[in-house]
């Protein structure tokens, strides 16, 4: 029997394989900043599930870094949420080290 919340996948008239929900890891809900009158980041969601690869790509000036800064606790978003395994952590509660970097 599958475990709760598994679904079947079946391939072709395979066997049938056993997969488990992917759950968010890391996820962003209607995060919005501002510099005065220019929006870095409008309204911006998105999630990252455990175990998955994501990338962002856009033109300069597009909200990537600020989005990252963030994310790392180096910039406080003006509205929005984000969530890291699942417990929403406070604006600038978590912060990434890069190895070799001044603390």
């Amino acid at each position: 029997m599958a475990p709760a919340g598994a679904f079947q996948l079946r391939a072709c008239g395979g066997p049938a394989l056993t997969a488990l929900p992917m759950s968010a890891i890391l996820k962003l809900s209607g995060v919005s900043k501002r510099f005065g009158s220019l929006v870095a980041n409008d309204n911006l969601s998105m999630h990252l599930n455990d175990g998955e690869a994501l990338g962002v790509i856009g033109p300069n000036g597009s909200g990537k870094t600020t989005m990252f800064n963030i994310l790392t606790g180096i910039t406080k978003a003006d509205q929005g949420q984000v969530f890291f395994q699942g417990t929403e952590i406070a604006q600038g509660e978590l912060r990434v080290e890069i190895a070799g970097s001044p603390p």
